[in-house]
């Protein structure tokens, strides 16, 4: 084993802003902002170098369990325990409605889709 394997993991930033525990995370495709979804019923934008705030996704009505970018990084996709999918621009949103259970993952292919779909 090489000896630097055995050095230990540093923290690089903390992005501290949410009032309640951070359940999803995840990278833009190009690795310069961070998305975070909340128990505090917000999703939140960081620029992954520097650990700034860059936005705040409000008015969702519930826990935010799953976070994700679109594959150019122009949409972010929150899902949320109030069974719904918020597809976020920069200036506007929809909010598809599933059916069905809590969402608690999602993941990107040719198009958004929810885990239990």
């Amino acid at each position: 084993m090489r000896a630097n394997a055995l050095r230990p993991w540093r923290e690089r930033k903390l992005l501290s802003g949410h009032k309640d525990s951070v359940n999803a995370v995840a990278f833009s495709p190009d690795g310069k902002l961070v998305l975070t979804g909340s128990y505090d019923k917000t999703a939140r934008l960081w620029e992954a170098a520097g650990g700034k705030p860059v936005a705040t996704l409000s008015g969702l009505t519930s826990v935010v369990y799953a976070v994700a970018f679109s594959p150019d990084g122009k949409l972010v996709l929150t899902g949320s325990a109030d069974k719904t999918a918020r597809l976020w621009e920069t200036a506007a949103s929809c909010s598809p409605r599933c059916p069905g259970t809590r969402v608690r993952s999602l993941r990107w292919r040719s198009r958004p889709t929810a885990s239990w779909c």
